[in-house]
């Protein structure tokens, strides 16, 4: 009889904190009806902040346990709200929200955290739709207060961060050839910056091309395409940061297939081309070249730029990317 009460007690028990947890969590989704588009949008922005702030304290997490544990507790909690603040919007004022950039960005942003690409990828080509239909080379109010440079360079900077995005979902599913689509869009666009200092373009541009040839050399092992990609990098980017990069991935790409001393001459390059130059931009990334070569005489593990590792074992290169 005794027995029989414990296990009653306990079921009791474990319902009722079943039950606190599922209230719990419905309090912490709660949306508040704010009466207004404009104040429920800053509360959705505030939102997706908070749930954007708790994913970067996650990431620092003392170890690996608390870190994972954080992530399917506070942080799927964090971005489940941001979704339904964002969704709210659309359900409670559909007319404004479906035309607003932000909303979108929020939800594609939100899905993407919460593992669900395809929802992501299609909430991000919405947003583009609407930046390009709305913004992009368009007269806006924001865009009185810049000049026709400046809100070039900045609306360029959107479009390429909403095709990066739809990448990174196909990333995601290993799509890699759509993935490789998106990237190829955005380079189209650096013509609409022909007049833009080199060194801007550089500082749109090099994740594209980078994120294209690690693709390109580690996934299809289309070595000889990655080089095109690094040498259109340098066509379409005159600049010397962007060339030393590009020469650096070139030499990375010929580690990558294994041919060692075809490395060691394009690091060698990059230093001897750009070292000893006047000024200190024209010189580039050679000292990352230099680092390329103490590691490999060293036997050291390669970490480059684009996530990719390089390491030397008889005689052997092991590629690691993620």
């Amino acid at each position: 009889m005794g027995s029989l009460v414990n296990k009653k007690s306990i079921l009791i028990i474990v319902i009722c904190v079943i039950a606190v947890g599922i209230f719990v969590r419905a309090m912490l989704l709660h949306i508040p009806d704010l009466k207004d588009y404009n104040a429920q949008k800053v509360y959705a922005q505030k939102v997706e902040n908070e749930a954007s702030q708790a994913s970067q304290w996650i990431f620092f997490s003392p170890n690996l346990f608390i870190g994972e544990l954080l992530k399917h507790t506070v942080g799927v909690n964090s971005w489940q709200k941001s979704l339904e603040a964002s969704e709210y919007l659309l359900k409670k004022y559909p007319e404004q929200a479906n035309d607003d950039v932000d909303v979108f960005g929020w939800l594609g942003d939100s899905y993407d955290a919460l593992k669900k690409p395809e929802k992501a990828r299609e909430a991000y080509q919405k947003q583009l739709e609407i930046f390009k239909r709305k913004y992009y080379k368009k007269q806006y109010f924001e865009r009185r207060k810049l000049s026709d440079e400046q809100a070039l360079i900045e609306e360029v900077r959107y479009v390429i961060r909403a095709h990066f995005n739809i990448a990174r979902t196909y990333n995601t599913q290993k799509k890699w050839k759509e993935a490789l689509a998106e990237y190829d869009k955005t380079i189209t666009y650096i013509d609409d910056l022909k007049d833009i200092r080199p060194i801007l373009i550089y500082d749109i541009f090099q994740s594209p091309f980078k994120s294209r040839g690690k693709i390109l050399k580690c996934v299809y092992k289309d070595y000889d395409g990655a080089v095109k990609n690094y040498e259109l990098m340098k066509a379409k980017i005159p600049d010397s940061m962007a060339a030393s990069t590009a020469d650096i991935f070139i030499g990375d790409t010929y580690l990558a297939k294994g041919d060692i001393e075809k490395a060691k001459e394009i690091y060698k390059q990059v230093v001897d081309e750009y070292k000893n130059r006047p000024i200190p931009h024209e010189r580039g990334n050679y000292d990352v070249a230099e680092g390329r070569l103490r590691e490999l005489e060293q036997g050291k593990k390669i970490i480059a730029a684009d996530g990719v590792s390089y390491e030397i074992k008889d005689g052997k290169v092991e590629v690691r990317y993620w």
